[in-house]
């Protein structure tokens, strides 16, 4: 379950900016010949209903109903104790609360003379949801449009930008904060002033020594830290989602830290619009005396806030995650960043430094 504040501040995120993303959306669905698309939400996936509407499930299962004209309709499996909360914090035309998703799916989409049907991650939502579609006397034709939500979904807008940068300073301050010295990290008091800050939540994993094993663990449990480790901190705001990690080496060694903050200053720029990664690789020479070992990327193209992206759109806003190493073990580091939509603007880390 989700245990942070679940509000929404429209003079920070303007109805209009939901507007604007749904009316991409219905663009698109044109284009498609599409009557409706179709997107799922739960606690591990709620990001393309979030980046909709706002609504960010605390629990349960919700489908969002988008239609050619008027506010996207939300199913929820949620009692009707919970709909005024929901109306509150969601940019909706209402909110529909059964336990049988595909049963009022159903009723609605046939209010709406909607036969051709668009399903964001139509292979991730449960059956029953789509065996009701399917089995329904009502000619459905069914397809998936994960590709077509991944299309307008990128680039980010400059709502979503701001979002990330605000999460990215969050968890940054925090971690400072935490960590002095060659004590051990107060890492409470990192979940607590993020938290503070505003996020509504914020998921810490920790690879505890990395002169033995570069691997993050969940931070769910008491566990001894070695004399080099590192925290990684996932971190929502507004239903925003960035990661922001750094490695900690309790001697010091600034000649490490020094090379790192010069390679992210010279690499990310020079990334682009992430259609070549090559430029990730080509500023290892600024790392001396560390070694570069690798990097993953992710970002957000449908349901997941954080998944894998092998090929990132342009534009889109990414966690950079690198692997270093040196004689004594490795060094890991989690940058958020927005990509270049090309032209003259460079990629740029969503960091202060």
């Amino acid at each position: 379950m989700r245990r942070g504040l679940l509000n929404w501040s429209k003079e920070e995120l303007p109805e209009a900016v939901f507007d604007a993303r749904v009316q991409r959306l219905r663009e698109a669905m044109h284009e498609r010949g599409l009557d409706a698309v179709l997107v799922y939400t739960n606690f591990p996936r709620p990001a393309g209903v979030a980046h909709l509407t706002h609504f960010v499930p605390y629990w349960n299962q919700c489908v969002l109903a988008v239609l050619p004209v008027g506010l996207p309709s939300l199913i929820v499996s949620l009692s009707k104790r919970v709909a005024g909360w929901i109306m509150e914090t969601s940019h909706v035309h209402e909110v529909i609360c059964s336990p049988n998703i595909g049963g009022e799916l159903c009723r609605l989409l046939e209010g709406a003379a909607a036969r051709r049907i668009g399903m964001v991650e139509l292979d991730k939502t449960p059956r029953p949801i789509i065996s009701a579609l399917l089995e329904a006397d009502a000619g459905y034709q069914i397809t998936d449009a994960t590709g077509l939500f991944a299309s307008v979904r990128n680039p980010a807008d400059e709502a979503e930008i701001m979002l990330s940068r605000k999460a990215a300073e969050m968890a940054a301050d925090a971690l400072a904060g935490a960590v002095e010295g060659d004590g051990d990290p107060d890492l409470a008091a990192i979940e607590r002033d993020i938290r503070y800050a505003g996020a509504e939540d914020v998921f810490m994993d920790i690879a505890p020594d990395l002169t033995r094993d570069p691997n993050y663990i969940r931070a769910d449990r008491p566990m001894r830290l070695g004399a080099r480790y590192a925290i990684r901190l996932s971190v929502a705001y507004n239903g925003t989602w960035i990661r922001y990690g750094r490695s900690f080496e309790r001697d010091g060694n600034s000649d490490a830290v020094a090379a790192i903050s010069d390679y992210l200053a010279a690499a990310i720029p020079a990334l682009g619009d992430g259609a070549d990664l090559k430029p990730l690789a080509a500023h290892a020479d600024a790392l001396s005396p560390l070694q570069w070992d690798g990097v993953i990327i992710e970002g957000c193209t449908g349901c997941a806030p954080l998944q894998l992206l092998p090929n990132p759109p342009a534009g889109a806003v990414v966690s950079l995650g690198f692997t270093f190493r040196d004689e004594r073990g490795h060094w890991l580091v989690d940058e958020p960043a927005v990509l270049s939509t090309g032209g003259a603007n460079p990629a740029a880390r969503l960091t202060r430094s």
